[in-house]
This record gives structure tokens, sequence and C-alpha cells, in this order.
């Protein structure tokens, strides 16, 4: 056990939790890209282990909206006024965590999905999925760990290449040499450290961006280790840097991020919105910034063995379709619960045990499948 309460796992459990019938994983994601990143996003998930993807569009891009509705393991939810009932709350985190626990009370009924991950449009899983199975049923939530890309202007090649956390030596050497300004893992990482979540679907556990929480607030005992991990393709070229940060720029209320990447957004902001600087003139400074602040020294880290590729067998997946007797009952209750009246805020558990028992109150007689789910939910 790590000091934070975490259960680590270094090797496969072997068999040890239930392992009948289907057993599928599911991913939950707010999404504002690309009809190319959506396209490279979807994919990269169903090849590392997920069968179902919940996408909700964070914007009204139709083109990528078309795309998701033609997919056979992707449900898309478009988020627009009717969604947010004119209620649209201005920060993204909330927003991120109101839609993944729209997910986690969905799948709550049904046992056949064993887990669901709350990542975001530039992740992907990078898990065993045979240890992932079969972790016992009393592990109830998984925190994975991140595998930041390795950033530098251009690349002719998919990025296979990852930083790993590092520890206190490890980061002073770096320092030293003049690759980090100073010894610490939020200047190694342009993005987040705290890994991403993922949990048993179920109504007495919510999904936060970065960890899971139950009816108290509290934070329940996860499972962790080198097994489990997710890549994060943050800013890994100077083009995805730039693409990154105008949207979050455009994106209404800002995100919650450390005094480095404020630093970094308040800089790339004052280009942005400078009237003095002609297009081209903006796109050099931002490239002068990115070069400065977020471009990786590829060619040391690879020297000193700080540098992963994942394992291609944990990238080979073929995913599962949802079985019919979970994709009708599934669809009729995602209908429902869009339904809802109710403003879509984050209540925790309680609030996901209510909208449930609305939902059942509901029901009507042709719903009798649904209505058994609903009386035994997870």
């Amino acid at each position: 056990m790590s000091a934070n309460g975490d259960v680590t796992v270094t090797s496969s459990p072997g068999t040890a939790g239930t392992d009948s019938g289907t057993r599928l994983v599911c991913t939950v994601s707010t999404v504002k890209d690309s009809l190319e990143n959506v396209r490279l996003f979807v994919a990269r998930n169903l090849a590392a282990g997920a069968d179902h993807l919940f996408i909700f569009l964070d914007d009204a891009d139709h083109e990528v909206g078309n795309y998701l509705d033609g997919h056979d393991h992707v449900t898309a939810v478009r988020t627009g006024k009717g969604y947010w009932g004119g209620h649209r709350p201005r920060n993204l985190n909330v927003r991120q965590v109101v839609n993944a626990n729209i997910v986690n009370t969905l799948l709550a009924p049904f046992e056949e999905v064993r887990w669901l991950f709350h990542i975001d449009g530039d992740e992907c899983l990078d898990v065993d999925r045979s240890a992932l199975m079969n972790l016992p049923d009393t592990a109830r939530a998984v925190r994975l760990t991140t595998l930041e890309a390795v950033s530098q202007v251009n690349w002719d090649q998919p990025v296979e290449q990852f930083k790993c956390p590092l520890g206190k030596d490890d980061l002073r050497l770096l320092a030293v040499l003049g690759v980090l300004d100073r010894a610490d893992m939020r200047q190694y990482y342009n993005g987040h450290l705290s890994g991403k979540p993922g949990l048993r679907p179920g109504i007495n556990l919510s999904l936060r961006i970065h960890n899971v929480r139950d009816h108290e607030g509290k934070a329940p005992e996860s499972v962790t280790g080198e097994l489990f991990n997710i890549l994060h393709y943050e800013s890994f070229s100077s083009a995805e840097f730039l693409r990154k940060w105008s949207a979050h720029l455009s994106g209404g209320r800002e995100a919650r991020v450390n005094a480095r990447k404020a630093q970094l957004r308040s800089a790339i902001a004052a280009v942005l919105h400078n009237t003095h600087l002609e297009e081209q003139r903006k796109r050099d400074l931002l490239l002068q910034i990115y070069r400065r602040h977020v471009e990786d020294d590829v060619a040391t880290l690879a020297e000193l063995g700080f540098l992963r590729s994942p394992s291609p067998a944990h990238h080979s997946h073929q995913p599962t379709g949802l079985p019919a007797e979970v994709e009708g009952p599934l669809s009729r209750l995602l209908e429902l619960l869009l339904a809802d009246e109710a403003p879509r805020v984050d209540h925790g558990p309680s609030g996901q045990r209510e909208l449930l028992g609305r939902v059942r109150a509901g029901l009507g007689t042709g719903d009798v499948n649904l209505a058994e789910r609903l009386d035994r939910p997870r």
C-alpha cells in the first residue's frame, strides 16, 4: 500500500474477480477537438482496451458529431443549450464531472460493464487489461499513472516515447544539467501529475477529474501500479501546444491549473489578444514561448533512460460490442436520464441515487427489463 492509501500492483494478480459473462471496459470524456484528433482518440482507446466510449461534445461541431454517431463503439451526447437547460457551467472541470457521473449513473445497473474510466480527449489508456479484469471484486477504484508524451516541434512518425514520474535525485540531475529550471515534476511535466480515475460503475461512488469519491467526499482505496497508466499527449508538438491553449482560452471560465501553467496561459492570451501584432509575429512569439517553456530535450532524456515506450500487447485490443440485452435498456435509460428536467449539477453519489429513483418512478409497462435492472443497481 502506498502512502496515500492506494494499493500498488506490480504484476498480474491472476484470476480473482467475477469472470463470467460479458466483461466491458468503458470510458467517458468531454471533448472539443478537430475531427482528425477525435478519430485518433477513438482508435487509440479502442485498441488500448476500451470496448465503448461515451463522448460529450463540448461544442456544436457537426462533422465530429456525425462521425461519432456512425461509430458502433461510441455513444455521443451533444451538450447544447437544451442539455444544460440554460445553465451551462462556465468551468470546464465542472462540466466534465457532471458528464462523467451521468455515465456512471447510466452504467450502474449494468454489471456487464466492469470498469469506467474518466479521461480527456488527448489521453489514451495504457493498461494490462487481463490484470484489470482479474482484480478482486473488492477493488472498487483504479488510479492510472500519467505517462506524458515527449514534446518536440514536429513529428514525422507517431509519438512512441513518454516521460514517466521521476524521483528527487533524477529531477535534481536534470536541473543541474540545465534541462529543467528547477527540480520539480511540475517543471518536468507540461500537464497534470495526478493521473486519471477509474471505477466499477455504481451509485455509491462518483468520478472526479483525477480521483474517485464516496458519499462522504472521501477517496476510497484505489489500485495503482506499473500495469495501470494513462498516456497523455499534452502539447507533444508546437502545433498541438497552440491548438490546445487556444481551445482552453476560448472555453469559458478558467480551469484550475498550477502556477507555471497559469503563467503560460496568461502569456499566450497576451500574445493572441495583442492588436499591435500581425498574425505571423504572433506565431513567432508563440513558437518562442513553446521552445523556451515546453519543448523537451529528447536526446538527453533518452540517454538517461527516462523515457518509456508502451507495450504493444496493451494496444492490440479488439473491442466487444454492447450485447443486445445491454444496448436496448442502456439506450432507453440514457434517453430518460437526458430528459430529466432537474438542473445538471454535481450532487455526488446521493444525487446519482436520486436521479435513478426519479427515472425508475416514471417507467411504464414497456420498460420491464430496464425496471428490473434499476431495482438492483450496484
